[in-house]
């Protein structure tokens, strides 16, 4: 990123820099042939960003400076004066955050201009893209990977690790010259995570978003700087994270080793990232025995009970309502949670750049995101939170071929949207059925509780008696 040094303050919490740009011009031919013109002749070399990261965070390009003012976590490039802009949330200053700037650098199978920006023929080949859809019912995640070799006999990629290039977006686009740049399709939106290098070839491979969703929650753990009276067999473990309603979800004692005949304090669910806290706290119980709360603190997350309702040995568990978002809204909805868990823990911010938002919101509403509860007190990836969300609505969490998140529940009522002809197909669909699969039986767990992983059931078995007779 640009040192402070780099910025100036353009607007209330916007800052730009503005590049020096000196004239290098790429010849790509000029002549005719007949009534045919040949190459473009000497053009400048023209910068152009393509993204920009604050923390990992990855901002939303703006159509103008105007619009970059407005949104806090956004940026504009004016490429005509060559002047970055950004706008920062709560109007910090660049200088106390990492600011990484992608600038654009195009390569293609053939030299040339598109949208103004010159395109190195460097491809060697069409990039090996690997697509893999999600099973349907159990909302399994797989990452999609792609790689691409680019020319390097002249060693132009030797030095590029002296730049951030992991994680880094690229884009693939398919297009020609008889269509306008803005007709070009693309294939793929990922991040670079793997670079090979010889004196031949540059080798990239990348990922797509939801590799991003490898980090383990929850995040934080118990110590004694922050509970000082903790027993020493609790350091380390991890403070649970909650949303919806939780049955008899077990917690510790944060006070355990504190002397003499105190209450006793527990702590319910980390609020450390949710400074709304939690919705309520509804009972604790010692060994199952429902006990009475002395006081609570839905902001910290805590419970406390009287010094002869526990002696210190037996399992406490507590029923409670669970996280609420900086608009202190309650979190139960299976796509606001996913929104949540994302923005909060990932770093990915619920906006038009990083998800389609039409079909998250379409699918937010729909009849079949029933309310769930989800209790994280073991260390967990993301992505397999996001995969027990999906199987409890049946839908599935994917990555569309321009990078955003998406969502689609699987309803077997839904209208037709789209009728897609035979013509229209690189080759015939195939239909496999497996004879020895039946549904016969089915059994949807509800009300969970969290220390013994026990439910109640509603169990539909109208099929059974048909299939097996």
């Amino acid at each position: 990123g640009l040192t402070q040094t780099g910025w100036y303050n353009y607007d209330a919490g916007v800052w730009a820099h503005k590049w020096s740009v000196t004239d290098e011009l790429h010849n790509i031919g000029d002549g005719n042939i007949g009534d045919y013109n040949i190459g473009e002749g000497d053009r400048r070399v023209q910068i152009s960003i393509g993204s920009c990261f604050v923390d990992a965070d990855e901002y939303t390009e703006q159509a103008n400076v105007a619009n970059c003012v407005s949104n806090e976590k956004s940026w504009y490039y004016d490429d005509t004066n060559y002047i970055f802009y950004i706008h920062i949330d709560n109007g910090h200053e660049p200088q106390i955050h990492s600011v990484t700037i992608g600038m654009t650098i195009g390569m293609s199978n053939r030299g040339g201009y598109y949208n103004d920006l010159y395109y190195e023929p460097r491809v060697l080949s069409v990039p090996d893209i690997e697509r893999t859809k999600d099973p349907l019912f159990f909302g399994i995640i797989r990452f999609d990977s792609g790689s691409f070799s680019l020319i390097n006999n002249d060693g132009y990629f030797d030095t590029i690790t002296s730049n951030i290039i992991f994680g880094q977006p690229v884009r693939i686009l398919f297009g020609g010259d008889d269509l306008d740049y803005s007709n070009f399709e693309t294939v793929c939106k990922g991040y670079i995570e793997d670079l090979n290098l010889n004196y031949e070839t540059a080798d990239f491979t990348i990922i797509d978003n939801r590799k991003k969703l490898s980090k383990v929650l929850p995040v934080n753990t118990f110590n004694k700087t922050t509970y000082p009276n903790l027993d020493d067999d609790d350091i380390g473990k991890a403070i649970p994270i909650g949303y919806g309603e939780i049955y008899h979800a077990p917690v510790i004692c944060i006070n355990k080793a504190q002397s003499g005949t105190p209450s006793w304090t527990f702590k319910v669910c980390d609020t450390s990232d949710h400074s709304n806290g939690i919705q309520s706290i509804d009972a604790i119980y010692v060994d199952g025995v429902s006990k009475t709360i002395t006081s609570s603190s839905l902001t910290n997350g805590t419970v406390t009970i009287a010094n002869g309702d526990w002696d210190g040995q037996a399992e406490v568990t507590v029923d409670f309502k669970g996280l609420k978002d900086d608009s202190d809204n309650y979190l139960t909805n299976p796509l606001d949670i996913i929104k949540d868990i994302l923005s909060v823990y990932a770093g990915v911010t619920y906006n038009s750049t990083n998800y389609n938002t039409t079909e998250w919101e379409a699918s937010e509403t729909h009849d079949l995101a029933n309310d769930i509860g989800l209790f994280v007190d073991e260390e967990t990836e993301i992505s397999e939170l996001i995969e027990q969300i999906c199987t409890s609505v049946l839908g599935y969490f994917i990555v569309q071929s321009d990078g955003k998140y998406t969502f689609r529940i699987l309803d077997t009522d839904e209208d037709v949207q789209r009728t897609i002809h035979i013509e229209e197909m690189l080759e015939p669909p195939e239909i496999s059925w497996t004879g020895t699969q039946y549904l016969d039986e089915c059994k949807v767990g509800y009300k969970r509780n969290w220390s013994t992983n026990s439910h109640r059931w509603y169990v539909n078995d109208t099929n059974k008696d048909t299939i097996y007779n």
